[in-house]
């Protein structure tokens, strides 16, 4: 994974609540909690495979625990949603859990490779284990917002793992989900979508996509809050962590696969 930390003289994108705003911060907080009670919840199982490596599962992703001040429905709320992004990581179809869900990708995995060691039982892709692994981060938590990262890498045969990542952000005072939207202001906005494109194109131009890259450059060229809006909208994850703002690039999306996820924090 790459990680780019670019400085950027916001100190609105450091801290809600911190005074450096202009004006208060778009978030109403219902409540007086600042900061939550994290745990991870952490399970593994293996499906062994005849003639293969068979299949695993493991997670380790972040649950809100009872904190003092914070409403059970809205802790509640938070984990629903937490919980069902954990659980869509191991299949598509509707499950109550992640680890029902990772129960689901176990059988269906257990098949593809049993096929597969019928059609070739001495190809590669089945003495490799098949996984399904989700890890979980905690990138923001006070200042009444939580921000998380869900990342999953896996493997189903391929010539290499896959790895995807969701960016999470609650305002803990409503359990509700969060744009960057909701809590910068469009000047803001427009001023981060001008960092971020300005270190792409200064220093990815190697590895960024010609047609993304043409289109960074473009922006620079006559930024509006509109464009920005737009160039952001289409490309990456964004969220709130500490001492700035994290912007996130799956692997693909705006570069080959050699290159990795990217991640560039903006801060001052």
């Amino acid at each position: 994974m790459r990680n780019h930390i670019l400085p950027l003289s916001l100190c609105s994108l450091l801290l809600l609540g911190s005074g450096c705003f202009a004006a208060p911060p778009v978030v109403t907080l219902e409540s007086r909690v600042d900061a939550l009670n994290v745990s991870m919840n952490v399970f593994e199982e293996l499906r062994p495979v005849d003639g293969a490596g068979g299949c695993a599962v493991f997670a380790s992703y972040p649950v809100i625990e009872q904190t003092p001040g914070l409403r059970e429905e809205m802790r509640s709320a938070m984990n629903q949603n937490i919980e069902t992004q954990a659980a869509l990581y191991f299949d598509a179809a509707p499950h109550k859990n992640a680890k029902e869900s990772a129960g689901a990708f176990l059988t269906s995995c257990a098949l593809g490779v049993a096929d597969v060691v019928k059609v070739d039982p001495t190809s590669f892709v089945v003495r490799e284990e098949w996984n399904s692994n989700l890890s979980g981060e905690v990138l923001k938590n006070g200042g009444g917002i939580l921000s998380l990262e869900l990342t999953n890498t896996s493997y189903m045969g391929g010539a290499h793992p896959g790895t995807s990542s969701l960016l999470l952000m609650f305002d803990i005072g409503t359990g509700n989900r969060l744009a960057l939207s909701d809590v910068l202001t469009s000047d803001e906005e427009l001023e981060v979508a001008m960092s971020l494109g300005s270190t792409l194109v200064a220093e990815y131009a190697d590895a960024v996509f010609q047609e993304q890259l043409s289109e960074y450059e473009a922006f620079l060229e006559n930024p509006s809050k509109e464009s920005a809006q737009a160039i952001m909208e289409k490309y990456g994850e964004y969220a709130l962590a500490e001492g700035g703002v994290l912007a996130h690039f799956d692997e693909y999306e705006i570069a080959p696969y050699a290159a990795g996820p990217i991640d560039i924090t903006i801060t001052r």
